[in-house]
């Protein structure tokens, strides 16, 4: 093996070799040509056009190449022109990422392009550099936003107060802010032993600005204990994912409650209309006397 110092300059040196023993001796003398080290980074990108709604993702796989007869760091970095977008390497999670690349060979590297919610439509420029020892490329695409893709849940937290063994409702609402149709499905993410969770109805479509209501209903068993209990439901559309906790309190006089104020409201009726008629009656007496 033959090591050959950086610093050293370009020529043809000569090395000896000798082999002896104690009879033979033999010699050989070989010439070294040092030669310059450079790396030639290239980059290929597989589109130069991608689509995109707002509020969807892609992948870009890029290829590095090193052209050159000596290896290199190649330092990458994805450049958005516009907040519109975000872009980073899957790898790294962020906007640039440091890769070895041996001479010859070609290195895949997965960059995500985000168009976020908000995006307006229209065509936006993503430019992906690489940087070598001795050399540098760059490469653009460009990214068409057909449009906005968003949505908002009516509310965060949502409360519930059934007692054991009968069931209670609540209406979530949802709404397309974005400027394309939605696809929303709702599910049932996590609910307590027991409990039943239906949603209805459980997929719809919504236009852009279009609100609709869905009704979430849980059914407590009749052994459940007082407590506060939470049910976590999932709203989805076209990729868009939301979460909401709905939170159930079981109380053994949620129904007494309920027809306690409605006596008191009875009986409040009642003494009202007798009060009314003994006034009545006495305003007669008075006229007669």
């Amino acid at each position: 093996m033959i090591y050959v110092p950086q610093p050293s300059p370009v020529g043809v040196y000569f090395v000896e070799v000798v082999v002896a023993s104690d009879l033979l001796k033999a010699s050989r003398r070989l010439s070294v040509s040092v030669e310059s080290r450079y790396d030639v980074v290239e980059l290929a990108l597989p589109v130069r056009l991608l689509e995109l709604t707002g509020g969807a993702t892609a992948p870009v796989t890029i290829t590095v190449k090193n052209l050159g007869n000596a290896p290199t760091q190649v330092i990458l970095a994805a450049e958005c022109k516009t907040q519109a977008l975000r872009c980073y390497f899957q790898v790294s999670g962020k906007s640039n990422l440091s890769l070895y690349v041996l001479p010859s060979e070609e290195k895949p590297v997965s960059m995500i392009i985000e168009a976020l919610p908000a995006a307006a439509a229209g065509q936006y420029l993503v430019r992906v550099s690489a940087v070598g020892g001795t050399s540098t490329a760059s490469s653009e695409l460009v990214v068409a936003v057909s449009g906005s893709k968003d949505m908002s849940i009516g509310t965060k937290q949502l409360l519930m107060t059934v007692a054991p063994g009968s069931a209670g409702s609540i209406q979530v609402g949802v709404l397309n802010t974005g400027s394309v149709s939605l696809e929303v499905v709702a599910h049932t993410i996590e609910a307590p032993q027991g409990f039943v969770v239906t949603i209805t109805p459980s997929s719809l479509q919504l236009l852009p600005g279009e609100k609709r209501e869905l009704i979430v209903t849980v059914k407590v068993p009749e052994n459940a204990t007082e407590g506060v209990y939470n049910v976590a439901i999932g709203i989805e559309g076209n990729g868009l994912k939301m979460y909401r906790v709905l939170v159930v309190e079981v109380r053994g006089d949620a129904e007494l409650g309920y027809y306690a104020f409605a006596v008191i409201l009875v009986a409040a009726s009642f003494i009202i209309v007798l009060y009314s008629q003994q006034r009545s009656r006495s305003g007669v007496w008075s006229r007669h006397k």
